[in-house]
């Protein structure tokens, strides 16, 4: 049996306990792992959201629209000009800011867009305008989510992976 004093910091009884390096890495790890399990989880049901509405969006789009090929071309194009113009705009501002919260941000303000838009259908008051607005504004925090995804997931996965 170990003696009482073993278990205690050098400062006594009411000293601080002392916990090894091996437990302190395997703590942060177990964190990190969780961590990262939450954002891939995240992350996947986001790009399934994403992959469904682009292509409930284009059946909208042709549904409201009355099958025209030239108002569909003309809502891409609103959607992927400010994705283009933005793109390099979007990662300057993830590299000089916290890439969690613009994650969060950019995914927060898609899915309140993605609301709005239910919320339209729902009450039979979409427009095709609506849907021009909607495809902008969609690309434009389009523009800040990818460079924000893409510098984000290979550090979370370097620290699973390599931990130091």
């Amino acid at each position: 049996m170990e003696p009482r004093w073993a278990n205690e910091g050098a400062g006594g009884s009411n000293g601080p306990k002392v916990v090894s390096v091996k437990k302190k890495i395997a703590l942060v790890q177990s964190r990190s792992i969780a961590n990262h399990a939450c954002f891939v989880t995240g992350q996947t049901v986001s790009q399934f959201g994403d992959g469904v509405a682009l292509v409930a969006l284009t059946l909208l789009v042709l549904d409201t629209t009355g099958d025209s090929a030239s108002k569909l071309a003309w809502f891409v194009a609103a959607r992927m000009t400010p994705l283009v113009v933005f793109l390099l705009i979007g990662g300057v501002i993830v590299d000089r800011f916290s890439r969690r919260i613009l994650l969060l941000i950019s995914d927060g303000v898609r899915a309140l867009l993605t609301a709005v838009l239910v919320v339209l259908i729902a009450t039979h008051h979409l427009t095709y305008f609506d849907l021009l607005i909607f495809a902008v504004l969609f690309g434009t925090f389009d523009a800040l989510f990818m460079p924000c995804i893409t510098a984000l997931t290979p550090r979370s996965c370097r620290r699973i992976c390599c931990p130091p």
